[in-house]
């Protein structure tokens, strides 16, 4: 399975986190997307409720959050990356909704 493309405007997020949570996403990306199927719903992995013009998947990876595209080829695209901190997302600093 080829490795998942990060998004211009996630790879800027994913820089602005600790290295500590940098490195918690960049092996959930490769436990849950690259050597598990992207599509496939699990308890940390669902394709979201509503539709979005960002993302058609989320994975939680404790208070962080991923969300990705999955195309008909099977190349996965992180569009964003997010932190949660009770009933808001935060994303690069700023409440976010999908």
């Amino acid at each position: 399975m080829p490795e998942p493309i990060f998004a211009p405007d996630a790879l800027r997020q994913l820089r602005k986190l600790r290295t500590y949570d940098q490195r918690i996403i960049t092996a959930g990306v490769q436990q849950h997307l690259v050597l598990a199927s992207p599509t496939q719903v699990t308890q940390n992995k669902f394709r979201l409720e509503r539709v979005s013009t960002w993302a058609d998947f989320e994975l939680r990876l404790r208070n962080l959050r991923v969300f990705y595209r999955v195309d008909e080829t099977g190349l996965v695209t992180i569009t964003l990356i997010g932190v949660k901190k009770g009933n808001v997302l935060l994303i690069e600093g700023e409440e976010f909704q999908l």
